[in-house]
């Protein structure tokens, strides 16, 4: 930033200690509430992914058919918390082949004890 002629002591310059340390408080409590929004967030991802998985067990169902179940609920992000709660063994995968598709495609279906392991892991259904 030294071509815009602004440097992290002056964006300090003209603030005394107590503006300091307001604004200090206020950068933890913004970082804190976004690290709590992005946790809980996933629970509540992990959570609604098992109770639709276990809505149609024990048949298998595609991740963008999880997305559309949800009514919008779950995001893109849904294939990254799949393939935790996978390696968690909270659910399984399989590709399928298709007809007339070229690649075979993933699906997902609950573990049988996924429930008890989330309810020692101390997670909320």
């Amino acid at each position: 930033m030294s071509g815009l002629g602004l440097s992290i002591g002056s964006l300090f310059s003209g603030i005394g200690g107590l503006e300091r340390a307001a604004f200090a408080i206020l950068f933890v409590l913004s970082l804190t509430l976004l690290i709590y929004k992005v946790t809980t967030g996933h629970k509540r991802d992990r959570a609604l992914i098992l109770k639709l998985l276990a809505s149609v067990a024990p048949s298998p169902i595609y991740g963008l058919d999880l997305i559309k179940l949800s009514g919008g609920r779950l995001s893109g992000t849904v294939y990254v918390t799949l393939s935790r709660m996978e390696e968690e063994g909270l659910i399984h995968s399989e590709e399928i082949e298709m007809r007339g598709q070229a690649l075979p495609r993933r699906c997902y279906r609950i573990a049988d004890d996924a429930f008890e392991k989330v309810e020692l892991g101390g997670e909320d259904q």
